[in-house]
């Protein structure tokens, strides 16, 4: 049998592939061979529940918080407090939360258009950023506050939990993830303010909101990626105005 020369190779190589590209260009239909389109036909092969969590961990990259903030979701589904904050919204009532707010329909206009279950992924985008600046998603992380120690992902007061959502759902010791009920009792607290100022991310020094992190004029002290920087033209910016980036992209026409 004659050997084959390099040329002859090459040429056989890529009329391969060529042969290849069109049989799955065919199977595809439709879709192009791009790296973006290519993953919107994969997520045709996932479910309705493995897809939204792939938006909220989408949504969450953007604040290169997807990995340190894991445990709320993945591209693999959602993670275990992503499970709870569900859980959360089914066995309480956050009307608050749920009705939403005229700033949040700033940043996200479909939100009337959004079911329930919508809004409960967009909110874990959102408690997952909070959790991403109030702690680096740290569940054990300690902190001196004004009324005593702050203690895990949202910086609560620990043993004093109650006295920011009026004993609603809180009950002493929930800022600790073992409990089970640090979620839905994060989610009492902001639905209590929510419902006293109407608002997502109040201005500082109103009292109307326990998260710095959600004040709409707090001083800039986070950092920002360098994908972001087209919108946001600093190195540093405040929480409130990352996350909105990130509700955006949870929001957006596509998703």
């Amino acid at each position: 049998m004659k050997s084959l020369n390099t040329k002859t190779i090459i040429l056989a190589a890529s009329l391969l592939t060529s042969f290849m590209g069109t049989t799955v260009y065919a199977q595809a239909s439709t879709f192009k061979a791009t790296t973006i389109v290519d993953r919107k036909f994969e997520r045709t092969e996932t479910s309705e529940e493995e897809a939204a969590a792939q938006d909220v961990a989408d949504a969450l990259a953007i604040l290169d918080a997807d990995k340190a903030c894991s445990k709320f979701a993945t591209q693999n589904g959602l993670g275990k407090y992503g499970e709870e904050i569900k859980r959360a919204f089914q066995g309480n009532t956050f009307d608050s939360l749920l009705q939403g707010t005229a700033d949040l329909r700033k940043v996200c206009p479909r939100f009337d258009q959004m079911r329930n279950d919508e809004k409960v992924e967009l909110y874990t985008v959102i408690l997952g950023g909070m959790a991403f600046y109030e702690s680096t998603c740290r569940e054990y992380v300690k902190a001196q506050g004004p009324n005593g120690t702050l203690f895990g992902f949202f910086q609560l007061h620990k043993g004093k939990e109650p006295d920011y959502d009026e004993g609603r759902v809180c009950r002493p010791g929930d800022s600790n993830p073992q409990n089970g009920r640090m979620m839905q009792c994060t989610l009492s607290t902001l639905n209590r303010y929510v419902e006293i100022s109407n608002k997502l991310f109040p201005n500082r020094g109103n009292g109307e909101t326990y998260w710095e992190t959600l004040q709409n004029n707090a001083k800039p002290k986070q950092h920002v990626p360098t994908v972001l920087r087209s919108h946001i033209r600093a190195n540093k910016a405040n929480g409130a105005s990352l996350i909105k980036i990130a509700i955006r992209d949870y929001c957006g026409p596509n998703k």
